[in-house]
């Protein structure tokens, strides 16, 4: 029997720091206490491996889940999942750092960094706290000029991929799993206005009202408010409204008496970030008949009618976050992120145009659109020969049958299992739109403009959209990528307060249709499942 009550050096690299790690301690949680971050989106269960570390000395013995997720070369080097295995004895292990942010982060950078003059006026910041990405845009309040942006991922994400997960670790253990969740959220916001004060003239102190945005259970894990309750029927959060508190309540490294303001929701699962993307769009004021889309694990729409606002939400799955896909990761350098198949060759273009090292949500739905245009996926979703010079490129059979996207080594790859999780996450998106439509009694063809929000769309092309059945047939001309609207529409708040009431009156007039027992929607997924009919 291990003696818990012993202590052994750990080295952690690429930090340089020792620790003196508890005997008997997972190195999931020893990196989670000492705020190091660490991919966990299974939640620490062992299903995903996105925790793996690298044991540069003694490193024990692969498990059943070492074996079962990470390649025998990557078990050869060493590497081994961090919440499979304890602290023994002394040792040194090499945390996996990601390639860079991802894509929303990346677009934030991009926008580059407008600098401050330096100037007495009052300062703001608008947050939009994503289930992945967080995201700190500071402003001029008084000139109402942008100062800059910082973005990274989630902290949370060493607690699960997903809202679900996150709220079953506070199942797990409601007190420390809501403050853990709590202080690591709160954590990440500082660490990026830390970035907006070193790279502009900002100051912490100047800075005087926030404005934050996120889908209810970020909301609730923000303020510190148990969450419970969101992930079981009849799917109730403990609040709504929007909540006005202080910088020291939740203990954001500002001035304690900062105003910090959240936008309102409308359900468990259509949230403030909606309601800010609504108010960006102007949904509310939309002529004619718009679909706004938003991309996710959980992906909302919301069809405006004449200034009638129609809502839903449904649980697409991970996939289009690069997670449970073979070679998935999230939308960083060296993510595969466009596919482009003539004749026997596959072009990839990468985010940074870095080596591909696997392949983001934009990259899965460009590789499975482009592959079934070249008849090497049938209408039921299975990975067939498509002749020519492709061929060579299909590996294995039956359900282990892969497509090899790039000839590096290793390969990128398209599984026949990742053809299913697209399928899957599609049917969800398809389903919900459909019932949403027919609830309202709108055609697909009635529809003028959809939207498709979120990190997600930036690359996506409305033609891959409609072909794999993501989206109904329309026009493509009618379909438009509208990236962080919800960062947008938090921003304006910032600017004009007064919109914080216009926010909470969109809110109350959102009509909300529960998909979760609607009787449609189980009927129609079925159906969706399979491709639509090749042109």
């Amino acid at each position: 029997m291990k003696d818990s009550s012993k202590t052994v050096r750990v080295d952690i690299r690429p930090e340089g720091i020792s620790v003196d790690a508890q005997v008997g301690q997972r190195f999931l949680d020893l990196l989670r206490e000492r705020g190091l971050p660490v991919d966990s989106t299974c939640g620490g269960e062992g299903r995903c491996g996105a925790c793996c570390i690298r044991f540069s000395k003694a490193p024990p013995a692969p498990d059943d889940a070492d074996r079962a997720l990470l390649a025998p070369e990557r078990l050869t080097e060493g590497w081994r999942l961090a919440c499979r295995h304890a602290v023994e004895h002394e040792t040194i292990i090499e945390r996996r750092v990601a390639a860079g942010l991802d894509q929303k982060a990346e677009d934030v950078r991009r926008s580059g960094r407008p600098q401050g003059d330096g100037s007495p006026h009052p300062l703001g910041v608008a947050v939009d706290i994503g289930t992945t990405t967080l995201a700190v845009y500071g402003y001029d309040l008084e000139a109402r000029a942008s100062l800059g942006a910082a973005a990274a991922r989630n902290p949370q994400r060493g607690y699960g991929a997903d809202v679900i997960s996150r709220i079953a670790h506070v199942r797990r253990s409601p007190e420390d799993g809501l403050r853990e969740l709590q202080h690591a959220v709160v954590r990440g916001i500082n660490a990026l206005v830390d970035d907006l004060v070193e790279g502009t003239d900002m100051t912490r102190e100047g800075i005087r009202r926030a404005v934050v945005v996120g889908n209810p259970t970020m909301l609730h894990l923000l303020l510190g408010v148990d969450p419970r309750g969101i992930d079981v029927a009849p799917f109730r959060p403990k609040f709504s409204d929007g909540v006005r508190t202080t910088a020291a309540a939740i203990g954001l490294a500002l001035a304690p008496e900062t105003a910090v303001a959240t936008l309102p929701a409308v359900s468990a699962y259509v949230g403030a970030d909606i309601v800010a993307g609504i108010l960006d769009q102007g949904l509310h004021e939309a002529r004619g008949a718009a679909l706004f889309r938003d991309v996710g694990t959980n992906g909302e729409i919301v069809l405006a009618q004449e200034g009638r606002l129609t809502a839903c939400s449904t649980a697409a799955g991970p996939a289009f976050e690069g997670a449970s896909i073979t070679d998935g990761m999230t939308a960083s350098a060296g993510a595969i992120e466009d596919v482009e198949i003539q004749g026997a060759g596959v072009r990839v273009t990468t985010i940074g145009d870095a080596p591909p090292i696997g392949l983001c949500g934009t990259g899965l739905l460009a590789a499975v659109a482009e592959l079934r245009a070249a008849g090497g996926i049938n209408g039921q979703g299975r990975l067939i020969d498509p002749g020519g010079g492709l061929a060579s490129r299909i590996h294995g059979g039956s359900k282990d049958a892969n497509f090899r996207l790039t000839d590096g080594t290793p390969p990128v790859r398209l599984s026949q299992a990742d053809i299913r999780e697209f399928q899957l996450a599609k049917a969800a998106m398809r389903t919900g739109i459909e019932v949403l439509l027919s609830h309202c009694r709108v055609r697909a063809t009635d529809l003028t403009h959809v939207l498709v929000g979120g990190a997600f769309s930036r690359r996506a092309h409305p033609a891959h959209l409609i072909e794999t059945g993501l989206l109904p047939k329309v026009d493509p001309r009618r379909v438009e990528a509208v990236g962080n609207a919800a960062g947008r529409g938090a921003s304006a708040v910032l600017l004009e307060p007064g919109l914080l009431d216009r926010a909470a009156e969109i809110a109350r007039g959102v009509e909300y249709l529960e998909l979760s027992g609607d009787e449609r929607f189980r009927s129609r997924f079925v159906d969706n499942i399979p491709f639509p009919a090749s042109a």
